[in-house]
């Protein structure tokens, strides 16, 4: 696909993130500069390159590239969200903090936000507000027929997974 498509940033986004699952990170950074290189302002890339980074070791050159894409402050939820799980990995807890808030705001009856934002809150030493927003997280899911209990595993939230791999858990 990424032949077909080759001048599709999305595109090459997509198998950057299949290759970080699959643990092959030289290959999937290669990947996100590829789509990067398409198109500079496309976030979800620079934000799976950041998880990259991270993975390998360099995380310097991860807030480095972190910082323009927290300036950018897209509204998109996804992309927020992972901002927030990226900053709370690399140990950037007010940034990261501060953008899980922003994504509970900007969907406010999504279960998985309050589980990061709870996660969040408890590392931060907020037992009680951990607490109301995993109680939060619970409502919702009750709303949601069929949804998977896995999605609100409170260890699974603190270890911070890179976006790719969290949409994986939840389907």
């Amino acid at each position: 696909l990424a032949r077909v498509r080759a001048g599709h940033a999305d595109v090459w986004c997509s198998l950057g993130q299949a290759l970080h699952l699959g643990g092959r990170l030289d290959e999937a950074l290669c990947v996100f500069d590829r789509a990067l290189a398409l198109n500079p302002s496309y976030a979800e890339a620079g934000i799976e390159r950041c998880f990259v980074l991270g993975d390998l070791g360099r995380a310097r050159e991860a807030y480095a590239c972190f910082r323009p894409l927290l300036g950018m402050a897209p509204d998109g939820f996804a992309a927020v969200l992972a901002l927030g799980v990226l900053g709370m990995r690399f140990g950037w807890r007010d940034d990261g903090l501060a953008q899980l808030r922003r994504a509970a705001r900007l969907a406010p009856r999504c279960a998985f936000a309050a589980c990061f934002l709870a996660a969040a809150l408890e590392q931060a030493g907020d037992a009680k507000g951990a607490s109301v927003e995993r109680g939060r997280a619970a409502e919702l899911l009750t709303l949601l027929p069929g949804a998977p209990a896995a999605s609100i595993e409170p260890g699974f939230h603190g270890s911070w997974p890179a976006p790719g791999l969290a949409r994986a858990h939840v389907q």
